[in-house]
């Protein structure tokens, strides 16, 4: 009789795990990637990258941040020809 108890109480908490998964997942659906990939060329800096993507409305400073991030890059004046970087694509105003 205890171990038919267990079973139960061990097939509703699971159930309820599932479902609070699956609700939290219409909840939040996964976001499109929304970048775009660039290949760093010689000598070019996130600096060079990041302005000719932004507008002028842009704070290229965060923008740069928001690279840095996307790509963890953590130490950004050792960039290497041919790497591939994420660069976020602006959200249209």
């Amino acid at each position: 009789m205890k171990n038919r108890r267990v079973k139960r109480f061990a097939f509703l908490f699971l159930s309820a795990v599932f479902l609070c998964a699956a609700v939290s997942q219409a909840a939040f659906p996964e976001k499109k990637a929304e970048f775009t990939e660039v290949t760093v060329e010689e000598h070019q800096t996130l600096w060079d990258i990041a302005s000719a993507h932004t507008d002028e409305e842009t704070d290229i400073r965060q923008y740069i941040y928001d690279i840095r991030q996307l790509n963890h890059i953590s130490d950004p004046g050792h960039l290497q020809p041919g790497q591939v970087i994420r660069i976020p694509k602006l959200k249209a105003l």
